[in-house]
C-alpha cells in the first residue's frame, strides 16, 4: 500500500517537474521502487550510482522533500539594485556597441560580465552563469 502510494506520489511528481534535474531525482527513485539496481539506473539518467543511492536515501528520510535542491553554490550577486536597474536598462534598451563594445550588436553573458567588471570594477567572473542574471527580470 505505502509501495504503491510512492509510486503515485513520484508520477505527479515527475509530471509536475520544472527542470531535467529535478525530474530526473523523481525518476531515480521511481525506478528503484520498481525493481531497477542502482547502477542500472544511473546509466539510464546519466548520473553516478552514488547520485542515485543518494536520491533514494533522500526521498526515504523525507518524502519529495528530500529530492529538492538545495541553493546553488557559488558567490552570490554582488550588484546593488541600483546597478542591477542600469545593468537591466542598458541589456534591454542598449546594443553592445552602443555602451562601448565595437563591433558587437548583441549581448552575451560575457559581454555582461564585461561590462559589470567595467563599469563598477566588480570582480564579476568572465564566465558567468544565467542564473546571475535571473533576478534582473
Amino acid at each position: 500500500m505505502i509501495h504503491d502510494e510512492s509510486v503515485r506520489e513520484l508520477q505527479e511528481a515527475m509530471k509536475a517537474a520544472k527542470d531535467r534535474r529535478d525530474f530526473e531525482r523523481c525518476q531515480a527513485v521511481f525506478l528503484s521502487l520498481s525493481g531497477y539496481p542502482h547502477k542500472e539506473i544511473a546509466m539510464m539518467i546519466g548520473r553516478c550510482s552514488h547520485s542515485v543511492s543518494h536520491y533514494v536515501k533522500a526521498y526515504r528520510q523525507s518524502g519529495l522533500d528530500g529530492l529538492k535542491r538545495a541553493t546553488p553554490l557559488g558567490k552570490a550577486f554582488r550588484l546593488t539594485v541600483e546597478q542591477r536597474k542600469i545593468l537591466k536598462e542598458t541589456v534591454a534598451y542598449k546594443t553592445p556597441d552602443e555602451v562601448g563594445f565595437p563591433s558587437r550588436f548583441n549581448w552575451t553573458l560575457s559581454l555582461a560580465a564585461q561590462f559589470i567588471h567595467r563599469e563598477w570594477a566588480n570582480p564579476t567572473p568572465r564566465r558567468v552563469s544565467r542564473s546571475s542574471f535571473i533576478p534582473l527580470g
